[in-house]
């Protein structure tokens, strides 16, 4: 899953470079990443009728900005 989100939805800082994201419905809740590839929070989102814990472990975070698209 990918998600791209408008610059309110996502928190960064340079020093230690960590993030924060809470975008908004479908999802809920907010994680935070950091370069390391640790994730943690409560981000959650609804499909299908299912809710998918994102920050589960079969999920990881890269943090990125535009001029990095392929």
């Amino acid at each position: 899953m990918f998600f791209r989100g408008r610059p309110e939805h996502f928190t960064f800082t340079l020093a230690p470079l960590t993030g924060l994201v809470e975008p908004p419905a479908p999802f809920t809740g907010s994680a935070t990443c950091d370069m390391k590839g640790a994730w943690a929070g409560n981000l959650n989102v609804k499909l299908a009728g299912r809710t998918a814990r994102l920050t589960a472990p079969q999920f990881s975070p890269e943090m990125g900005t535009p001029d990095e698209e392929e």
